[in-house]
């Protein structure tokens, strides 16, 4: 299999999360933007699917796409429409919303899908969250401001960007595992 793959994206900050990965064993990454249109679907898994598989069709690189989405416990959504909420929502907005229907904890559901020549590979987990009653930090935006790790007291806008890398890795760790099994 290629030591050479491409994580179509447009966020810096993954590309790095996935860069640190690889890097140290020995894959190289590149970023590729996407020429196709991302779907809407009722989960983070077909999204990248489709994302994957579609670019790999008109490439033939190995590529990488991730996706994720949040989902309040108690309500299961805004799943996959969890950018387009975060950007019409504001965090104050979000804190009342939270409040109002006692919601405490979540779930960020992190996707990712390697399609390469012979070859569509899915990888996912669960990031269990907590929420703050008040915004903190400012090391970051919007809701990430009141999201917190299971059991932690800091917002994800209280983390640097290296503290926060790590959290996103393990489909990247993963998929690196299985690129290396497969020489």
């Amino acid at each position: 299999m290629d030591k050479l793959v491409y994580l179509i994206t447009s966020n810096p900050k993954k590309l790095l999360a996935a860069k640190e990965v690889f890097d140290k064993n020995g894959i190289c990454v590149k970023q590729m933007r996407s020429t196709i249109h991302e779907i809407q679907a009722d989960n983070s898994m077909e999204i990248a699917h489709f994302a994957a598989v579609e670019m790999h069709k008109k490439t033939g690189f190995t590529v990488i796409r991730e996706d994720h989405s949040l989902y309040l416990d108690g309500l299961n959504f805004p799943g996959p429409y969890t950018n387009y909420f975060n950007r019409s929502i504001p965090v104050l907005k979000f804190v009342k919303l939270l409040n109002a229907l006692n919601i405490k904890s979540g779930r960020m559901e992190v996707s990712a899908v390697l399609a390469g020549k012979g070859i569509i590979k899915q990888f996912s987990f669960n990031v269990p969250l907590d929420f703050s009653l008040v915004p903190k930090g400012n090391l970051a935006k919007g809701w990430d401001k009141v999201m917190m790790l299971k059991g932690e007291s800091r917002t994800f806008a209280e983390y640097s960007e290296d503290e926060r890398l790590t959290v996103w890795q393990k489909n990247f760790e993963d998929i690196s595992k299985f690129i290396l099994s497969k020489k």
